[in-house]
C-alpha cells in the first residue's frame, strides 16, 4: 500500500462508487477495484461491502478513512512552499 492507493481509497469513500472514483481519479473503474482489492488483500479486512446497489464503506472502513485523511494533509503541509528560501 502507498500514498497512491490511500488517496484512491478515500476518493472512492467520499464517492461511494468505484466508477466516480474513476471519473475524478482519471483511472477506469477496473483499476480503482483492483487497487481496493490490493488494499483488502494487505491489511486482511474487506473496505467496502459490494451489492449490485452499490458499495458501503465497513467499519475498518471508517477508521482507515480518518487516518488516511490525516496523512494527506500531512504530506500536503510537507509539500506546501516555505517562505523560508
Amino acid at each position: 500500500m502507498d500514498t497512491n492507493d490511500l488517496k484512491i481509497f478515500t476518493t472512492t469513500y467520499d464517492n461511494h462508487s468505484f466508477s466516480a472514483a474513476s471519473e475524478k481519479l482519471f483511472m477506469s473503474p477496473q483499476g480503482v477495484a483492483k487497487a481496493i482489492n490490493r488494499m483488502e488483500a494487505d491489511l486482511s479486512v474487506q473496505l467496502f461491502m459490494r451489492s449490485k446497489a452499490g458499495i458501503k464503506p465497513t467499519a475498518y472502513s471508517h477508521n482507515l478513512y480518518n487516518k488516511a485523511t490525516e496523512l494527506e494533509l500531512m504530506f500536503q503541509s510537507i509539500n506546501a512552499p516555505t517562505d523560508d528560501t
